[in-house]
């Protein structure tokens, strides 16, 4: 995964190219400042990245407001419930 442009306080956009977060399909860009392509990031560095991949591009109140749109596989959506109710006192429907 490469970021590119400025950051400017936020990682505004990052184009993907670690296969093992995003493996299929063509190489494309995603402007973190649009929720609909952040939760396509969020999904797939929450369901194939690494643990240093999920610390650089999740934000953990990010995550929480998108939890409701994210589309991730039951075992990872209850890995996350978990902590954050655990760490961060939050309780999220699995």
């Amino acid at each position: 995964m490469t970021l590119t442009g400025a950051m400017c306080g936020e990682r505004a956009e990052w184009s993907c190219c670690r296969w093992r977060v995003r493996w299929s399909g063509p190489r494309r860009r995603y402007d973190l400042a649009r929720r609909a392509d952040r939760a396509l990031v969020y999904e797939q560095v929450l369901t194939e990245g690494t643990d240093d991949d999920v610390r650089w591009f999740v934000d953990v109140d990010q995550l929480v407001e998108l939890w409701s749109d994210l589309v991730l596989p039951g075992h990872v959506r209850r890995a996350w419930a978990e902590w954050l109710k655990e760490r961060r006192g939050i309780t999220l429907l699995c």
